[in-house]
């Protein structure tokens, strides 16, 4: 019956199991975020900047806006993506001074980013964590 105790008691249990169930989840995303960002700083040659770039704050951000429209984020390794030819899977030695891709092989010719883009979408390079 609406209005009784016994039916306000049982809201206030079913919201304490959700508020609980939340509390989790969150828990959960903070302890993940926290893991991928202390790896990013592994990197001594970029531990600092990513320190005094509030890096973490911008991942939990990110994560925190995905979960929030249904979106899912994919960490991903960039080493190595702008030398694959997205092609034809050759690979083409450059420093990063070089942004252009251009493919002996077959001919390919690109921005270095885009054929970057193109590996990492064609799944050419493994994920390094995903949520």
């Amino acid at each position: 019956m609406k209005g009784s105790k016994n039916r306000l008691n049982a809201k206030q249990r079913m919201a304490k199991r959700q508020r609980k169930s939340a509390n989790e989840r969150k828990d959960n995303l903070h302890k993940v975020a926290n893991e991928i960002v202390k790896n990013m700083v592994q990197n001594h040659n970029l531990a600092k900047s990513i320190n005094d770039a509030s890096w973490s704050k911008l991942v939990n951000s990110c994560i925190y806006r995905a979960i929030d429209v249904g979106k899912y984020i994919e960490f991903v390794d960039p080493n190595g993506t702008g030398q694959l030819c997205s092609r034809c899977g050759a690979v083409v030695k450059k420093n990063l001074s070089v942004r252009i891709h251009s493919c002996n092989n077959c001919g390919l010719e690109m921005d270095r980013d885009l054929n970057a883009a193109l590996n990492i979408r064609g799944g050419t390079y493994g994920l390094c964590g995903t949520l």
